[in-house]
């Protein structure tokens, strides 16, 4: 089980909560909260546990009918184990710890499920972006082009732009072969200091693609955003695609990306052993 560090944020406490009850299958009450917390450095009054399960009772709500666990009698319950949603429990992982090694393809797989969650969420297409592929970017804007009835821009991407900061591009087609549909251009950011990831230069992606359809920006990330921040988040990112609303969008989706769901259940296993 990941280790409980920081303890000075009730968002990162929530966070190692939720995973702690799926992955260890069993309710945690107030002073087991309390004495969790203290085992990782800090003494928590009740008034901070109270916040703690007030913030677990929001991300409920925002979880909707999938949510993972419930607040019942001032205890946290889990209602899944963690391989039930892999994916969730990625999300968890990487929200709890941030990115601790890029060379495992964990962040390539959070690209990979932001896409199957855009899909869902658009009920359309969608594609991953960037490096590692077979294909440069100028390849990648022809073939997206093509794919998406959009025309090609006259400005071509630098040899050094891996991906001019987007991750995730997904569609809403009419299936009429023509232009003029919804666009999100989706960067996303599995780490946890996403707030200081740049803006997607959006007038690189209008010259690159003369889309029929200003595109809108956006952000996907494995964290809840803070409703304190919320206004701000959204003033700068546009389109926001948290860990609730990711798992919203793949509660009982059937991916197209064959073999996702077991590399992600692997990866989590390597992490959580």
């Amino acid at each position: 089980m990941i280790e409980l560090t920081n303890t000075g944020s009730i968002n990162r406490v929530a966070d190692w909560l939720e995973l702690y009850v799926i992955c260890e299958s069993e309710a945690l009450s107030k002073s087991e909260i309390a004495s969790h917390v203290s085992t990782g450095g800090r003494d928590l009054d009740e008034s901070e546990i109270d916040s703690i399960l007030s913030e677990l009772e929001f991300r409920g709500k925002l979880y909707g009918s999938f949510s993972p666990f419930e607040i019942k009698n001032n205890r946290i319950e889990p209602k899944v184990a963690w391989k039930e949603y892999p994916e969730y429990t990625m999300c968890l992982v990487y929200s709890s710890q941030g990115v601790k090694d890029v060379t495992d393809g964990g962040t390539k797989l959070f690209e990979r499920l932001s896409s199957e969650a855009l899909k869902s969420y658009l009920n359309g297409k969608s594609i991953v972006m960037g490096f590692p592929n077979s294909l440069n970017l100028k390849e990648q804007i022809i073939e997206l082009s093509q794919k998406s009835n959009e025309y090609l821009g006259e400005r071509e991407p630098l040899s050094t732009d891996n991906d001019r900061g987007v991750d995730v591009i997904g569609w809403k087609p009419f299936g009429d072969m023509r232009n003029n549909q919804l666009i999100v251009l989706l960067q996303c950011a599995a780490g946890t200091h996403w707030r200081t990831k740049k803006q997607i230069p959006l007038k690189s992606w209008i010259e690159f693609i003369r889309w029929g359809l200003t595109p809108v920006p956006g952000i996907a990330i494995p964290q809840i955003a803070s409703l304190n921040n919320w206004n701000n988040i959204v003033d700068e990112y546009n389109f926001v695609f948290d860990r609730a609303r990711i798992t919203r969008c793949l509660d009982k989706f059937v991916f197209e990306d064959a073999g996702l769901s077991k590399e992600i259940t692997a990866w989590c296993e390597s992490k959580l052993d």
